[in-house]
């Protein structure tokens, strides 16, 4: 089982290695992007990366998504990153977000 990272955590990243806890990991990283699947997908493809091998997915945050409209915001229902982001936790998935 993959240890997940909580804030007390320390990172360190050198050309050599990523050490997380004084530990070094390997990350292998698919892409997943949450907007592009219906909500009812998302714990099943996140479930196939863990069980390809990989232990972490690269996912892109594109708030012109989010943003309905100028200054109105939207996290709710096939646009809930938070629930999208405890279903990688569940599936014991690091998440690599890129938010833009």
């Amino acid at each position: 089982m993959q240890p997940s990272i909580s804030e007390d955590q320390l990172i360190q990243l050198s050309p050599e290695k990523l050490r997380i806890d004084d530990q070094s990991e390997i990350i292998l990283c698919a892409s997943l992007f949450y907007f592009r699947l219906p909500r009812g997908l998302w714990k099943e493809r996140l479930r196939k990366v863990k069980a390809f091998g990989y232990n972490a997915i690269d996912v892109y945050f594109p708030w012109n998504y989010h943003e309905t409209e100028q200054g109105v915001w939207d996290f709710s229902g096939e646009r809930d990153v938070a629930q999208f982001l405890q279903e990688a936790t569940d599936a014991e998935l690091w998440v690599i977000a890129r938010p833009g």
